[in-house]
């Protein structure tokens, strides 16, 4: 399972084209995760959130929320990073400089 239920629902949203509603879920996600003091689902999130801005080709922002899921996330936020990353080489070539 998932460590957050709300992050993998935006996920859904994002892969089918509902930007604004996955980024609403999102802000509820991330919120919580912190509410908690959950960092792996704060950074789960973030992904999430990155992988949305990067769909509307928000590159710059999609490359900024990936380094704070790293930093918030240690060993955990890179290991989501790069499976982020491997689906958008786009985003990969810009974060590889």
């Amino acid at each position: 399972p998932h460590a957050c239920p709300r992050a993998t629902q935006a996920e859904h949203l994002v892969k089918r084209g509902h930007y604004t509603a996955a980024r609403d879920l999102l802000r509820r996600a991330r919120a919580h995760a912190v509410a908690c003091d959950h960092p792996e689902a704060e950074a789960r999130t973030l992904l999430v959130e990155a992988r949305a801005e990067a769909s509307v080709c928000d590159y710059h922002r999609a490359i900024q929320l990936i380094q704070e899921a790293q930093a918030i996330g240690g060993a955990w936020g890179s290991v989501c990073a790069h499976r982020a990353l491997h689906n958008r080489p786009t985003v990969r070539s810009l974060t590889r400089s």
